[in-house]
């Protein structure tokens, strides 16, 4: 065994986009975060089945794509919930993917504190001025989805990029580390979503939602018990200067040569 993933699916709640290849609330129809107690679960079935060579090989891996821009809190309450299995050497450490605006020194130096191994950025963009101002090509690349079977775009990314092709790689091999399949081949990137989705809902991390308005725009109202309404609104655009009152303006009368001042609310 070269890598094993112990997967947790957390949906991009932190993403500000909703685009159609990567929606992944409508792709998997799963929303809110798995708990605590869910990655205890997940870390403590891989153990059974690794023995050993968890220590070795093994990842705990918060799937979804924006796991540094959920809520501060969420974030923490995984990481706290995974690190004592990295901390004691039992598990190799922790993978995340995320946004590239996601990450910066601190968060660095916060998930360096709590063990994670691996991050997979997605790339945005391939533009010259981007490759430009981060002053080199990225040490790897992994393709993951369906979409990265498309012929030739393997050796398409490394040539944008400049790299050597063998550093661009085709993700999903590991999956058959953890699954089989008599029909299927599963060493595919192909599955990456539909697995994550499987063991999140084995794993009892999928939850159900509910449509609400804000301001007539419909937002999602995630089921998972942590939620608040500031979260909420964070999540769907609006920032902490939005949230602060503002008084209306006054309305000042004359009447009977006595001046009146009606304070706004």
């Amino acid at each position: 065994m070269s890598h094993a993933n112990i997967a947790l699916f957390v949906p991009h709640i932190g993403c500000p986009h909703r685009c159609s290849f990567c929606d992944q609330n409508a792709i998997s129809g799963a929303s809110g975060y798995p708990s605590p107690e869910a990655v205890t679960a997940a870390c403590e079935t891989a153990l059974a089945s690794l023995g050993s060579a968890a220590s070795r090989e093994a990842e705990v891996a918060f799937f979804g794509g924006s796991f540094t821009a959920i809520p501060r809190r969420e974030m923490l309450r995984l990481l706290d919930a995974a690190a004592p299995y990295v901390r004691s050497g039992r598990i190799r450490g922790i993978r995340l993917s995320t946004r590239p605006d996601a990450v910066d020194g601190e968060i660095l130096a916060l998930l360096r504190a709590y063990g994670v191994t691996t991050i997979e950025l997605g790339a945005q963009s391939m533009d010259d001025r981007v490759l430009a101002l981060n002053g080199s090509a990225p040490s790897a690349v992994f393709l993951a989805g369906g979409g990265s079977k498309l012929p030739t775009l393997q050796a398409k990314v490394a040539d944008a990029l400049d790299m050597d092709l063998r550093r661009v790689a085709i993700a999903g091999g590991h999956f058959k580390n953890t699954v089989c399949s008599d029909t299927l081949t599963l060493e595919d990137p192909e599955y990456t979503t539909p697995l994550g989705i499987a063991v999140s809902a084995g794993l009892g991390l999928i939850s159900d939602s509910c449509q609400v308005l804000l301001n007539g725009t419909p937002a999602k109202l995630f089921r998972s018990g942590s939620l608040t309404a500031m979260e909420l609104l964070m999540m769907n655009g609006y920032t902490y200067a939005d949230l602060l009152g503002k008084s209306g303006k006054p309305l000042v009368l004359q009447v009977d040569g006595r001046r009146t001042v009606f304070h706004g609310e």
